[in-house]
Formats: structure tokens, sequence, C-alpha cells
């Protein structure tokens, strides 16, 4: 595995998704599973740091969370209070600056004092930010900032035909930090969850199905990897004939892999090739999932599924039943006429 540290993404934020699920899975308690995703933080802000991120934000809970069972939440109060005790030397020791964003006003107050006290300690650290979304929700952040921007203009210290996007996100909880770089979703879910929408706008997106109290060190540094190898475009036209960059020519390939590839990089080209309102979005991860099992495998290229790929959107496009139609497809031609198994 290969880090260019001249490419390292500057701000890394994390959906920490799938505590719940994995205590459920292992027959424990729910309080196992957040216990376990406690130390999964501990090696994610260890490896960000030796990794030389600069910023990381953490969603650690969620407005929304406080609608969760009375115990759960005082248990993970509980936890965020050892963390914070437990943590305080090792952010002293290498340089990590505490920061928060959310209504923090809404944690109860002795977990509260010990998230203040450990902000002004670490306060003139200098090396990686780490940020902890407590109480956050970002409708309420956009909220907050459309107050304080109304006051301004109240006051006369703001026209109103001076907000612009600079103005908007000074007001933000998250004014003095960069926009992520790279947003990580652990669990698979294929969502946002009223996380940062305002500082996304042009975040890159990596989704791994793997839960939170499993994303180790290894995964980690493959999505930072999987990172390096995109072309942020922001809007751009995107350049071809680049060393591992996607092209927008359909017969060409990543060039550092001429015929195999990893399961983000499929997942990456597959996703920047369907069009979102194509029907065929609706039925189409039963068979790239299947596609991504028999890359694994050894047993297809990337020239074949690009074939069986752009031949089917068409056909696809103009059908309401996209599952109907990935079926009968199936079952008209074979997959093995893409140089995929019949049984794919």
């Amino acid at each position: 595995m290969t880090i260019d540290s001249k490419r390292i993404p500057k701000h890394v934020a994390i959906i920490m998704d799938g505590n719940g699920r994995w205590a459920k899975k292992k027959g424990f308690q729910r309080v196992r599973g957040h216990q376990k995703g406690a130390e999964a933080v501990r090696e994610i802000v260890t490896a960000s740091r030796e990794a030389g991120i600069r910023w990381l934000t953490l969603y650690a809970f969620s407005q929304e969370n406080w609608k969760r069972p009375r115990l759960e939440v005082q248990a993970l109060m509980k936890l965020l209070k050892r963390f914070l005790k437990n943590e305080l030397n090792e952010m002293l020791e290498n340089e990590i600056r505490l920061k928060t964003i959310g209504r923090t006003e809404n944690i109860p107050l002795d977990t509260r004092q010990i998230l203040l006290d450990t902000i002004e300690k670490t306060a003139h650290n200098t090396g990686m930010t780490l940020t902890l979304a407590l109480s956050y929700g970002s409708r309420q952040e956009i909220v907050d900032a459309c107050i304080k921007i109304g006051r301004l203009i109240k006051n006369g210290d703001k026209a109103v035909e001076e907000i612009d996007e600079k103005l908007i996100s000074s007001c933000l909880y998250t004014a003095e930090m960069p926009d992520p770089d790279l947003l990580i979703r652990t669990s698979g879910e294929y969502r946002i969850s009223n996380f940062l929408l305002w500082q996304l706008s042009y975040t890159e997106l990596y989704i791994t199905p793997t839960l939170w109290p499993d994303f180790g060190k290894e995964e980690y540094l493959r999505a930072l990897e999987d990172y390096q190898r995109r072309e942020r475009r922001f809007g751009g036209v995107l350049k071809t004939g680049n060393a591992g960059k996607w092209t927008d020519n359909a017969s060409q390939t990543v060039a550092h892999s001429p015929d195999r590839h990893s399961h983000s990089d499929l997942y990456h080209w597959f996703w920047s090739k369907v069009p979102v309102s194509c029907p065929f979005v609706r039925g189409s991860h039963r068979i790239f999932h299947r596609i991504l099992q028999h890359n694994r495998n050894g047993r297809i290229k990337i020239h074949p599924v690009r074939k069986f790929l752009f031949d089917l959107f068409p056909f696809c496009c103009n059908i309401h039943e996209a599952g109907d139609v990935c079926a009968d497809h199936h079952r008209a031609v074979g997959f093995s006429s893409y140089g995929l198994p019949d049984d794919a």
C-alpha cells in the first residue's frame, strides 16, 4: 500500500456508523459496540497523525441522537468523558488540538465541563486538529448561521447585498476550518445524515460496508490511497492522459493497472458513469457487486465490464422498472456475452 505524502488530504471527515449493528451481530449490548467504536477512534486518530492529516473531523453524536433511549445516551456521555480523560496526555504529547462543532450547550454539564477543559488545555497545540461533532446537525448549523447574519444586518454591520458564500462560511461552526477533502462513511449506508451539508460540496466520498468498530488503520490507509487516485475537478474539465487518473474515454483504462482493478477503482468509475436520473440506478447495486466479486476472483477484466455497462445503460434509461429490465436482459443475452460468467 503506497501513500503519497504530497497528496495527503488536508481534511478528512468521518461518519462513524455501525456500532449498534456490530454489537447486535456479536450478541452484545449496544453500549459494547460504542465502547469498541471508541477504540477505533483512538486507532484512526493515531493513523491520521502519522499520515500527516492536518484536520480530522468525527461525527460523534448528532442532534438526532438525543432521540435514542435515555440509558444509551447516558452511556455515550460517559464514554465521551472517559475518552477525553484518557486521551488528554496523548493529545498533549502529540500536539493534537481538540475542537468541537455543534450545539454543545445541550451536552450534560459534567461532560461539557471536561470537554471545555480539554479544549482549553490543547488550544495551543500546533499539530493535527481533532474536531468532534457533538449534538451536531448541519441544518441546525445553517439555521444558526442565518440567525447570525440576520443580526449583523439588523445591527448595521452588513448589508443584504454583502451576503455571499464567504460570509455564510464565516458564520458556520466550521468557520476557521478548511472544507473536507475526503468524507469516509462506514457501515455501507449511502447518505450523509445531516453532516456538513454546506462544507461537502466538492468533497470526495468513500463508502465502506465495514462497521465502525472494525474499521482500522489498514482500511483507513486504503481509503487515503483511493483518494489519491482521484482527480478533483471542482466543476472543471477532466484531464486525460495522466498516469493513475480516470479519463473520459470509455476505451481507456486507469493507467496504473491495465487489466485488473481494485474495488474502489471500479466503484469510482461505475458511479461516475451512471446518470442519476437513470432508472437503472435503482437496480444496479446487485449487478455491480457481482461484477466486483468476479473482479476480485480474477475472472473478468475491465474492458468486458465497460462493454456490458455501456450496452446496458441506453437500454435501461427509457424503462421504468429497472430491476425487471436487468433480470430480463440477463436472461435474454446472458452475462457471458460481455465476458462475465452466466451465474453472475
